[in-house]
């Protein structure tokens, strides 16, 4: 009786108190597409161009762009790909800030909805290549970052992903990479410095190393800066045994 109460409560506070729009603040009265964001706000959200997402480059043949590397960032880099979904400005930006550094877990939920059907594509694109399915590993938060937020943005937001995905082509392994927590900021670095102070900065637990031996990865992570981050991660995975890693991303910075 008492949670039957507490439902009917929730249900006239809804409809007493709607939902407003994360970005413009509009009640959301109408059916939208995403959670907590209006369609309007939804349909100005900046899509990534088509630069290569290491060197910025303008990416001028078409058998590059679905991977959004240029063909020398390429051959130089543990990835096979890198696909990245928005630019990190206006909307998205403020999105995945107030999730990250404001303690808002509810827009999970919104950012999931948002990647799903680019994801959707993705892993089916890659299992198509592999016919095999995806084992897929979310970037990992530091323990300073996890004891402040309490949570990991990219884990969650992943997991919601394959929530929604057919397991017969995904394989998630949340906890596979770990990452030591270093001193010196990357935003004080340029790329060279960035990859030798984040040597060694991601490891795995001895028992989870043959996971992922011969497999092929999706590596998962928020926004993309200079790639260092995903470069270190990915020799760490193709060093356990990795056939091959592709990274993807929210947005690019």
């Amino acid at each position: 009786m008492k949670n039957r109460s507490l439902h009917w409560l929730q249900g006239l506070l809804r409809h007493a108190l709607p939902s407003h729009c994360t970005l413009c603040e509009n009640a959301l009265i109408d059916a939208v597409s995403h959670p907590l964001l209006c369609d309007d706000c939804a349909h100005d959200l900046p899509h990534a161009g088509s630069e290569c997402l290491i060197c910025q480059t303008a990416l001028s043949s078409p058998l590059t762009v679905p991977q959004q590397l240029c063909r020398n960032c390429n051959e130089e880099s543990a990835l096979s790909s890198l696909t990245v979904r928005f630019r990190y400005k206006e909307g998205i930006k403020s999105i995945i800030q107030r999730l990250k550094f404001n303690h808002r877990p509810e827009l999970i939920s919104l950012i999931a909805s948002l990647m799903q059907p680019f994801f959707d594509h993705r892993i089916t694109e890659l299992t198509q290549k592999y016919r095999a399915p995806m084992t897929l590993i979310p970037m990992p938060s530091d323990r300073f970052r996890l004891a402040r937020r309490g949570f990991n943005p990219t884990l969650e937001i992943l997991k919601k992903l394959c929530q929604s995905s057919p397991k017969s082509l995904i394989t998630f392994l949340p906890n596979y990479l770990h990452k030591y927590a270093f001193f010196i900021p990357q935003s004080e670095l340029n790329r060279k410095e960035r990859l030798e102070n984040l040597n060694g900065a991601f490891y795995t637990k001895r028992s989870l190393k043959p996971l992922i031996k011969g497999k092929n990865i999706l590596l998962f992570d928020d926004v993309i800066t200079t790639g260092t981050s995903l470069e270190v991660s990915a020799r760490t995975l193709i060093n356990n045994g990795a056939n091959s890693v592709h990274g993807l991303l929210i947005a690019r910075a």
